[in-house]
């Protein structure tokens, strides 16, 4: 009985002003406030998806946005329902779009896979809705995944690469290939980030080979041409940024052999820079694992 009248009366209230006086004291207040804040509109379930979908609209502080988008997470699949018509609507600005995604995503119900999904395809020039797809579709999605590696926006690509590392997809690791040799014979800043994220990828992919070489030998192979800095080194070309030499050495450190320590001893001799710490606990887990197999 109690728990009846509880929740009758969480609806009248939410169905009152009270929920955009906190829409005001949310947009206005410190992080105290809003953390204060955030377990009421949980509480109130639909009488606060409208205010915090307003503030997701309104607010340019991403800290605001963030907590409100963790709201509604909380409140869950009574928002996923009113998020995805505003969706669907196609009305919000592109940060508010994202943030719905985002928000979508972290939101699990099969009820409305197949409409979210839907919804997505329409918006997949974004780097948010694929990264979405993925965790919504899983291997389901390799289709889509694979087409984007091709779109103009480099983040597009970039997301989609992760997407396809995590579902550890072959068809998906051999194009990134592909897209590596392309990059390191003509380099640019722009792509620098496209690079350092397959050589992330990589390290999803339990050393699978491709094309007749494992994804630890393509790794290796790349250090000795472009990442150990030779004697004449004044006349080297395309050497690998740092990011890309941390990327590398994280990949190493989850899936490299024996074959790894001899390269990234030569590499540690012949350079510096800031992703030697990766490239220290990269040896560490590879003497590990080596160790563990002799026994």
């Amino acid at each position: 009985m109690w728990a009846l009248l509880a929740g009758q009366v969480l609806e009248e209230i939410g169905q009152g002003e009270i929920p955009h006086l906190l829409e005001e004291k949310f947009l206005t207040g410190k992080k105290e406030t809003r953390t204060a804040i955030i377990p009421i509109f949980i509480s109130l379930e639909i009488g606060s998806v409208n205010p915090l979908l307003n503030i997701l609209k309104k607010s340019e502080d991403q800290w605001v946005r963030k907590n409100a988008g963790e709201a509604l997470i909380q409140i869950g699949s009574v928002a996923a329902t009113h998020l995805l018509k505003e969706l669907e609507r196609k009305h919000t600005s592109v940060d508010t779009t994202c943030d719905i995604i985002r928000v979508l995503g972290e939101i699990k119900s099969p009820e409305w896979k197949a409409p979210l999904v839907k919804v997505l395809k329409s918006y997949i020039s974004h780097e948010h809705p694929i990264h979405t797809l993925c965790q919504i579709m899983g291997s389901e999605g390799e289709e889509i995944f694979l087409s984007s590696l091709n779109d103009p926006e480099i983040e597009v690509r970039k997301r989609a690469v992760w997407c396809l590392g995590m579902i550890k997809s072959t068809e998906g690791f051999e194009q990134m290939l592909e897209i590596l040799q392309q990059l390191s014979a003509t380099p640019t800043p722009k792509t620098d980030s496209l690079e350092t994220q397959i050589y992330s990828a990589f390290g999803n992919s339990g050393n699978l080979t491709i094309e007749g070489k494992t994804t630890e030998q393509i790794l290796l192979q790349v250090l000795r041409k472009r990442g150990i800095k030779q004697w004449w080194g004044l006349f080297q070309k395309n050497l690998l940024t740092d990011a890309a030499l941390g990327a590398i050495c994280d990949s190493l450190g989850k899936m490299g052999t024996k074959e790894s320590i001899k390269v990234l001893t030569r590499l540690r001799k012949s350079r510096e820079g800031p992703w030697i710490p990766k490239l220290k606990e990269a040896l560490k887990k590879i003497e590990e694992r080596a160790s563990v197999s002799t026994k």
